[in-house]
C-alpha cells in the first residue's frame, strides 16, 4: 500500500529542523495525547555502544517467547517504518500514516514543532497505546538525558556501562 504523500511531506520537512535537545515538546505532546500504557511494560535502553543490539536481542527473545512487543530504534536502513517494529516486523505504511495524522493534529493544537526523531518516537508511543503489546522496548537516541525517549514512563531502564567506564578512564 502506498503511503500518503501529504502527511509524509510534513514528516520530511521536520528533517530540516535538526536535533533539539530537551523534553518540553515531546512531554507536552505525550501528555496531550493521554495515552494508556497500563498493560504494557516499557523497557528503556540507554548508553553509547550496543544499545541497538541489546534492544534487538530483547525484542527477539520476547518474540521467541510469544510475548507481543513493539521495538522503537533508530536510525532506519531502508524505510522509516523500520524504526517501529511490531513483533520483529516493521509496522505498515498505513499504520504509520494514521499515527502521523494524529501526531500532526496534536502538534498543531499545541503550536509545537517536533523534530523528526521526536515524531518517530511519539509515533511508537501512539502505536503502542493502540496495539497494547505486553512490552515496549525503547532505544535512546543521541540526546542522552535530554533525549525525547526520557518522556516515556519506563518500568525498567538499562544503561550501557561501557560508556561510563570509558569516560572514567580518561579523567
Amino acid at each position: 500500500m502506498p503511503s500518503n504523500p501529504t502527511i509524509r511531506n510534513w514528516l520530511e520537512t521536520t528533517k530540516h529542523s535538526g536535533m533539539a535537545l530537551g523534553l518540553q515538546n515531546t512531554c507536552a505532546i505525550l501528555s496531550y495525547l493521554e495515552l494508556d500504557f497500563d498493560n504494557t511494560q516499557i523497557i528503556h535502553v540507554a548508553g553509547s555502544n550496543g544499545k541497538g543490539t541489546l534492544c534487538s536481542i530483547i525484542a527477539a527473545g520476547l518474540c521467541l517467547s510469544n510475548q507481543s512487543n513493539v521495538l522503537f530504534s533508530s536510525p532506519h536502513l531502508c524505510r522509516v517504518e523500520e524504526r517501529i517494529r511490531l513483533d520483529g516486523r516493521p509496522i505498515s505504511k498505513k499504520m504509520f500514516d494514521e499515527g502521523l495524522y494524529q501526531l500532526r493534529d496534536a502538534a498543531e493544537k499545541l503550536s509545537v514543532n517536533p523534530t523528526f526523531f521526536e515524531i518517530t518516537f511519539l509515533l511508537a508511543m501512539i502505536i503502542t497505546a493502540k496495539i497494547m503489546p505486553k512490552f515496549l522496548i525503547l532505544e535512546t537516541g543521541l540526546g542522552g538525558r535530554l533525549d525525547a525517549t526520557r518522556c516515556a514512563p519506563a518500568d525498567l531502564c538499562i544503561l550501557d556501562r561501557k560508556s561510563t567506564r570509558l569516560n572514567s578512564s580518561h579523567t
